[in-house]
C-alpha cells in the first residue's frame, strides 16, 4: 500500500516552484550583441545631430561670367591673365569683395581657372545696358534676367588650358556657415 504521508515531490523542487513564481522574469526581446550595436548607432545618431551644430561648411555664390579681353591671343595668353565680366543677383553682389577668389569653369569641362576679383561696382546695371557695355550677343545675355551686380576679375591661363565657349558658370567663396543652416534652405 502506499503512503499518503509521502508527499510526491521533493522537498528542494517545491522551493524552486515556489521561487520561480514570485520573481519576475523579463522577456528577453534581443540578444546582448544587438543592444551593444543598438547603443553604438544611437550614440552615433547623436554625435552627428550635435555636430550638425557645430560643423561649418563653404559658402558659395554663383553667377554667369564671360571673357571681356585677352592680352594678346592665346598662346601669349598663357600664363598672363584674362579679364572677366562676372554677373551676380544683386544679394549675392552685396557679399562680394575685391581681393576674394573667383573661380571660372565652362560647361563641361574638368579645367577650373581661379583668379581675384579686381573691381565690384557698386551700382546695379540693368540687363539692357550689360548687354550694350560689353557688347553681348542675345544668346549670350539670355542668361541675365534682371539687375545684376558686374564684376571684375584677372583669371590666369594655366600651360595649355585656354577656356572655349563664352558664358561661364562661376563661384566665389564668401565665408562658411553651420550646416544646420544649409538645411533649413
Amino acid at each position: 500500500m502506499i503512503d499518503d504521508s509521502r508527499p510526491i515531490f521533493r522537498p528542494e523542487s517545491l522551493q524552486r516552484h515556489a521561487q520561480a513564481r514570485t520573481s519576475a522574469a523579463l522577456p528577453s526581446l534581443a540578444s546582448p550583441r544587438s543592444l551593444i550595436g543598438l547603443w553604438m548607432l544611437l550614440g552615433l545618431l547623436l554625435a552627428g545631430g550635435v555636430s550638425t551644430l557645430f560643423l561649418q561648411i563653404p559658402d558659395y555664390v554663383s553667377g554667369t561670367a564671360w571673357i571681356a579681353d585677352r592680352q594678346g591671343d592665346a598662346q601669349s595668353a598663357e600664363g598672363a591673365g584674362i579679364r572677366v565680366v562676372a554677373v551676380f543677383t544683386p544679394q549675392q553682389g552685396r557679399k562680394l569683395r575685391p581681393g576674394q577668389i573667383l573661380h571660372l569653369s565652362a560647361a563641361g569641362s574638368v579645367v577650373e581657372l581661379t583668379g581675384p576679383i579686381t573691381t565690384v561696382e557698386s551700382n546695379l546695371s540693368s540687363p539692357e545696358s550689360i548687354r550694350r557695355r560689353f557688347n553681348l550677343s542675345s544668346a549670350n545675355s539670355s542668361v541675365i534676367n534682371g539687375p545684376s551686380a558686374v564684376v571684375f576679375a584677372r583669371v590666369t591661363i594655366p600651360q595649355g588650358a585656354v577656356p572655349g565657349g563664352s558664358v561661364y558658370r562661376v563661384r566665389v567663396l564668401i565665408g562658411a556657415k553651420r550646416i544646420v543652416s544649409a538645411l533649413r534652405r
